[in-house]
């Protein structure tokens, strides 16, 4: 018995968003590229040093990926077709604004049209190996200006050419940022007392990654998981609450270190095995740590759903980390920590640019 809410959840834990506290010892050796202070008219030269092996990209300059600011060159869309821009096509800068530009009137409708009011770039390093690549961050809003939308857009070399491999979406109610290991962090509201808060990222190759997400509620009475959160082929008692049924001061959170697949259907094999890869653990309101009811434990370690507790939790992140060749230094969220944010220029201005 699964209602139309079902999908919306899980939609929702597999948007992509930020803010949490990591934990983990997995370090790369820092790396260091010389990133431009020079105005966009006087881009850095600066080339990030490489060793040479068959399987090593060759180094790419800042020069390079400057040209598509600074000298009209084009970005070809390497991913599917994304915010505005199609796959296979290319762009230069006015064209990606013009192309972006349709696809808000597309989303949001003429009522509440936003144009484009701002364009930033800042070299940014994909998984920190020391290959430079491009951050393009395009701000829409309307004319009231109370209703922004950031869109981002990786850039990264590969052989002669520039391409778009990557991109994610910030609004007023689902905010993200980009830090400058190309770690995209977003939080956003799914309810009255829920939030959201995904991790994303680009790697070195160029390939988006999920890295994990939580989903907090944080107005919980009776510590459970909801029916509509369990696989359909769990064998349930008559009167188990499907949703919230009463509220409280206790806090869940919801872990899922795999990505939601949107062709998921309801009820079937791979929708259920995605629902039991689902970690969770529950707090009271001064942050200690509870459980369900013995009832409650037991159906759901018959189901295969975790509960878990906070070390064990601290030893799952730790491990997709390193799973993902992730560092501490690289899931720096740059709200807290300004030192990882990347360092944005501005490329265009929609209020210099009017007459």
């Amino acid at each position: 018995m699964k209602k139309n809410v079902l999908k919306m959840a899980a939609v929702l834990l597999g948007i992509a968003i930020l803010g949490a506290s990591f934990a983990g010892c997995f370090k790369k050796p820092a790396q260091t590229i010389a990133t431009s202070e020079a105005p966009v008219t006087e881009a850095s030269s600066g080339v990030a040093e490489i060793p040479e092996s068959p399987d090593t990209p060759r180094p790419v300059s800042e020069d390079e990926l400057l040209a598509f600011i600074n000298n009209g060159e084009s970005v070809e869309v390497e991913g599917e077709t994304i915010a505005g821009l199609t796959k296979g096509s290319s762009y230069t800068l006015m064209e990606m604004k013009r192309s972006i530009e349709e696809h808000y009137l597309d989303t949001f409708g003429d009522s509440n049209r936003k144009t484009v009011v701002e364009i930033d770039y800042a070299i940014i390093d994909c998984g920190n190996d020391g290959i430079p690549e491009l951050a393009v961050r395009v701000s829409g809003n309307n004319a009231e200006r109370m209703d922004g939308v950031d869109d981002y857009y990786i850039i990264k070399k590969r052989g002669d050419k520039l391409y778009v491999v990557d991109q994610y979406e910030s609004y007023y109610r689902a905010w993200g940022e980009l830090n400058k290991y190309g770690v995209f962090f977003m939080s956003g509201s799914g309810g009255a007392s829920i939030m959201v808060e995904t991790y994303d990222r680009v790697n070195a190759e160029g390939h988006h990654e999920f890295i994990y997400s939580a989903e907090y509620e944080l107005a919980m009475g009776t510590p459970m998981i909801y029916g509509y959160e369990l696989p359909s082929d769990a064998d349930l008692p008559e009167d188990y609450p499907q949703f919230a049924s009463d509220y409280g001061t206790n806090e869940r959170v919801k872990y899922s270190f795999v990505p939601y697949d949107y062709s998921f259907q309801d009820g079937s094999k791979e929708y259920d095995d995605y629902l039991r890869k689902m970690v969770y653990i529950f707090h009271d309101e001064n942050g200690n740590l509870i459980v369900p009811s013995d009832e409650y434990q037991k159906l759901y370690s018959d189901i295969g759903v975790v509960i878990t507790d906070d070390d064990n939790l601290n030893q799952l992140i730790t491990e997709r980390l390193h799973e993902l060749n992730i560092s501490d230094e690289e899931m720096k969220n740059p709200e807290q920590n300004p030192e990882a944010a990347a360092d944005w220029k501005v490329a265009w201005d929609g209020l210099e640019a009017q007459p």
